[in-house]
């Protein structure tokens, strides 16, 4: 654990957050674990380093991700930070970097010929990481030194350099800036009072619905220099699986699976209602429909349900039978989406625009803003567990959450683990 200030601007900082800070003499991404008022005697505040920014608008972890974690490391025997990464997209959201800059009014008349031509390359402000300039210059087989060199003689300096992994989708918009500025618009410029009579009806629309409608950029253009309306930028989640499902509804349910339903439905009328359920059913045996039935009544709680299948099964028909009673609040994550849906995927989980999560074994750490239930389907299979360090099995942190959260657990087989 390190100590650092909070600036002015960055108090909002809650436990939970991933911050930029300065490290050392790079830049990385840490974890806010405790705000605190007031220091430890041996803590000089003016010697703490400041929080350069963050890397999130809200915190990443809550307190149920961050004590999980903790019991990660004590149950597999790894660190507590190497614990944390597995809650992460990609290990870390931001990627630090050295660049080299030509000092100003440096003249490089005086260097060797090799140093000017590594000059020559940073010539116009330009700045570039040792990989770039080592891709430039293959025929300085002593790069790294000469470098040095040129930094010990101040011809060169190091920034630090700094940028989020995964990019946002953004979509412009226009809204009402100036109603008054309305009355300047021609009574001739038909498609510019469209706009305005659209916006009368709609707080905002999407510059692609506009065009859609036959309505330019000029026409937008013209509108915002008369300071009628404005653009802004709106973030979008990718959809990340499109199964074409079509609308479906719930079956009527067998005798055995009634009772299952009905057993859970007593479960969720206590006040603590955490409990690991063992479901067995052979393949065929109406397993799935159980589930639907389970994460309705979650749902009807206000909460959200994760479902983790074995990464083949993404392939098959329950993600399209979800899709198909719950349409838009199902979102998938797998192994195939890019790093940037999967944080999509997360983002809509967060901030409660999806309630529905259906995921292979590292779904298990994904972020929830208000997680109710927790389904394993195929508990036994080897797919759930991973063997590279540190090495962890989906079903047993499944269990650390749903106790943390006291959540019911639902592990489905046609053959259970011995353990299970």
């Amino acid at each position: 654990l390190f100590t650092y200030k909070l600036p002015a601007a960055l108090e909002h900082i809650e436990v939970g957050h991933r911050v930029i800070v300065p490290f050392g003499n790079m830049l990385k991404e840490g974890v806010v674990l405790e705000k605190v008022l007031q220091l430890d005697g041996a803590i000089e505040l003016e010697k703490l380093k400041e929080v350069l920014d963050i890397v999130d608008e809200q915190p990443w972890f809550s307190r149920e991700m961050l004590n999980t974690a903790r019991n990660i490391a004590d149950y597999y025997l790894c660190s507590y930070p190497e614990a944390l990464k597995l809650f992460l997209v990609g290990n870390t959201g931001i990627k630090a970097e050295k660049l080299y800059v030509l000092a100003q009014g440096e003249k490089i008349s005086a260097l060797t010929a090799i140093q000017q031509t590594i000059c020559q390359c940073l010539q116009g402000k330009v700045k570039k990481t040792y990989q770039e300039l080592k891709k430039m210059l293959p025929e300085i087989i002593d790069l790294h030194k000469q470098l040095n060199k040129l930094l010990k003689l101040e011809v060169l300096i190091l920034e630090d350099s700094v940028y989020k992994k995964f990019q946002e989708k953004q979509v412009w918009y226009i809204k009402i800036s100036d109603k008054t500025k309305w009355g300047l618009v021609s009574k001739q410029a038909k498609r510019q009072l469209q706009v305005l009579a659209l916006l009368e009806q709609q707080e905002e629309y999407s510059t692609e619905e506009l065009q859609a409608q036959g309505i330019s950029k000029n026409v937008l253009n013209s509108l915002v220099k008369l300071g009628a309306i404005e653009y802004f930028a709106k973030r979008i989640y990718r959809d990340s699986y499109a199964s074409g499902a079509t609308t479906g509804e719930f079956l009527q349910l067998n005798s055995q699976q009634q009772q299952v339903v009905d057993y859970f439905a007593n479960l969720q009328l206590q006040t603590n209602p955490e409990r690991t359920i063992l479901l067995h059913g052979i393949t065929g045996s109406g397993k799935t429909e159980v589930y639907l039935q389970l994460t309705k009544m979650s749902l009807a709680r206000g909460r959200q349900t994760l479902i983790l299948v074995p990464e083949i099964a993404l392939t098959g028909q329950i993600v399209k039978r979800f899709q198909s009673l719950f349409k838009n609040q199902v979102v998938v994550s797998h192994s195939r989406l890019t790093q940037n849906e999967r944080n999509d995927v997360y983002g809509k989980l967060r901030n409660g625009q999806a309630a529905i999560l259906i995921a292979a074994r590292s779904g298990v750490f994904a972020p929830f803003s208000e997680l109710g239930l927790i389904v394993i389907d195929e508990e036994h299979e080897n797919a759930y567990k991973q063997d590279n360090y540190p090495s962890n099995h989906a079903v047993q942190v499944a269990k650390m959450r749903a106790a943390a959260l006291h959540i019911p657990l639902v592990l489905g087989s046609a053959t259970p683990s011995l353990t299970s």
